[in-house]
């Protein structure tokens, strides 16, 4: 397989594929890198040495023996840690305005890299990808709680992220109830099935694609699809992508390829929620989102996911906003994500 470069995004967030703009120097910005076993050999051949970018509240280097609260903030599609401390969304001075004012109690915000050749892993595990799942649950968690003062335990435990990291974060948080406490997702992407993510006409392109070489010149939602089947449908001996696809072309028309669209659906969030009503019932906190002016799936699957919670009984908040997918993220995080967190982790 041929090794790509990293994917770009194309947003207000990104100016063309340079790489995001760095923050001014802040003592309370640590940066370190943190090496796993279980993102060894993945079959992209990316690095399992990854950064990790963590924001410490302002407290933190003038009292010694305070413990913190830690939210885990995983980033979207094509994007990097540096998505949240740039300029575009810069969430230390959100995090220290509200936590000097005592609007939020103070907490620790976790951003790990987790971008791929592919532009994301969706944080599955997947051995195309690597076991991101894992490194999200065991490596990472066990590494920040060596390295800094947290409080230990679920209930001191969070998990966020925006579009591809909000899935992630609303998966782990389906099948890791003992690890984290509470979820929120910021525009959720490709929860399950429905508004271009099913059986339709928006997989004819990606199904064209016959060699990895033309990847970079994809568009934006085929990429998509390709990072979604590297992450829940991995085949190491399909040579293209490592991956098989949920669809198939039969007679040019695109239709279930149904081994695989099950595997999808064993996976998806939207349906496994009757497979994880426990779970989901023993966390203290769901919230998620969604923009009116978003990518249509968007909207569309995050309604049915809180469609779903409700007949299931499992409590959550659910807001549909007038926002797209970035324009709303920041005011959001200050807004919402951070006081949700600080309402529902143990100060």
């Amino acid at each position: 397989m041929l090794r790509l470069s990293a994917v770009c995004l194309v947003s207000l967030w990104l100016v063309g594929c340079s790489m995001l703009p760095l923050p001014e120097p802040n003592p309370r910005l640590d940066t370190f890198v943190l090496h796993s076993e279980g993102l060894e050999g993945n079959l992209l051949a990316d690095d399992p040495n990854r950064e990790i970018v963590v924001y410490l509240p302002p407290s933190y280097l003038t009292q010694p023996k305070k413990q913190y609260p830690v939210v885990y903030l995983l980033h979207g599609y094509g994007l990097a840690p540096y998505v949240w401390t740039g300029v575009s969304v810069d969430i230390q001075s959100i995090a220290d305005r509200l936590m000097r004012a005592g609007t939020v109690n103070e907490m620790i915000i976790v951003m790990p890299n987790a971008n791929t050749v592919f532009g994301g892993t969706f944080y599955y595990n997947s051995a195309t990808v690597g076991l991101w799942e894992d490194f999200i649950v065991k490596d990472l968690v066990q590494a920040v709680e060596s390295r800094y003062r947290v409080k230990q335990g679920r209930l001191s435990r969070g998990i966020a992220g925006h579009s591809m990291g909000a899935h992630g974060a609303i998966n782990i948080a389906m099948d890791y109830p003992d690890v984290f406490s509470s979820v929120y997702g910021l525009n959720s992407c490709c929860l399950g099935f429905g508004g271009g993510i099913g059986v339709d006409k928006e997989w004819y392109d990606t199904l064209l694609l016959d060699d990895d070489g033309n990847f970079g010149g994809a568009s934006f939602k085929t990429k998509v699809h390709i990072a979604l089947a590297t992450a829940l449908s991995a085949n190491p001996d399909n040579s293209l992508f490592y991956a098989d696809m949920p669809v198939r072309l039969v007679n040019n028309k695109v239709v279930k390829n149904h081994d695989v669209y099950q595997r999808w659906v064993d996976k998806l969030p939207l349906h496994k929620i009757a497979a994880k009503v426990a779970n989901l019932k023993q966390l203290t906190a769901i919230s998620f989102d969604s923009g009116h002016k978003d990518f249509p799936h968007i909207p569309k699957t995050s309604q049915l996911f809180s469609d779903e919670l409700t007949k299931a009984g499992v409590e959550h908040q659910f807001e549909l906003h007038e926002g797209g997918h970035f324009n709303q993220v920041k005011k959001r995080l200050e807004s919402h994500v951070l006081p949700f967190f600080s309402t529902h982790l143990s100060p």
